[in-house]
């Protein structure tokens, strides 16, 4: 069942099936590949070890039936048993300084969109965010945080307000740094999440 079906064809779907993983882990690979982000692979896909986490939700992004982008969150609170999200791998200290201990949180990761929909204009990049914002919703977190490749960074800070919490550092699998950032009190991001409780 799609999040939201858009009259110009648009749709977010959670990804409740193996089909419907695949092609995010085949679409992972080709934006990363475009931008130098891993190395070549001959599965040609791009997986990591939290994609089989309970507390994981990756959704898929169709114009039509081509998929064109993809966001994963991963939950991190007493629900799911204070299961890891990503930004601990790398960034646990950071997380613990800046937000405190036993904080629950949300993430966004993994964030990517084919090529040609990149441009900021075209609302791909918001409509992808409908995944956080409903998960924001469901679970309603201390903090909403976001693991970023540099390309993505000015977008979260542009529009959501997000701040950043860490310098940019090396992650395992990809040949380029991420950083977390988080959206503040305050922020549009949270602004938006309160007006759809």
């Amino acid at each position: 069942m799609p999040i939201f079906n858009k009259k110009n064809g648009c749709s977010l779907i959670k990804a409740n099936d193996d089909a419907t993983r695949q092609l995010i882990y085949s679409l992972r690979y080709q934006v990363y590949r475009n931008i130098g982000a891993v190395d070549i692979d001959p599965s040609e896909r791009f997986v990591d070890e939290y994609d089989d986490y309970s507390n994981s939700f990756p959704y898929l992004y169709l114009m039509g039936e081509k998929p064109v982008g993809s966001i994963r969150t991963c939950i991190y609170s007493k629900k799911f048993e204070w299961q890891n999200v990503p930004a601990h791998k790398m960034f646990a200290q950071e997380i613990k300084n800046e937000l405190g201990e036993n904080c629950s949180l949300v993430e966004t990761t993994r964030l990517v969109i084919e090529p040609s929909f990149q441009s900021f204009s075209s609302g791909h990049f918001f409509n992808l965010f409908c995944a956080p914002i409903l998960m924001n919703k469901l679970y309603q977190p201390d903090y909403m945080i976001g693991t970023i490749v540099p390309e993505h960074v000015r977008f979260y800070k542009r529009f959501f307000q997000f701040q950043p919490i860490s310098i940019p550092k090396a992650v395992p699998g990809l040949n380029v740094p991420s950083s977390v950032l988080v959206a503040v009190k305050g922020s549009l991001f949270n602004e938006i999440c309160d007006q759809k409780k």
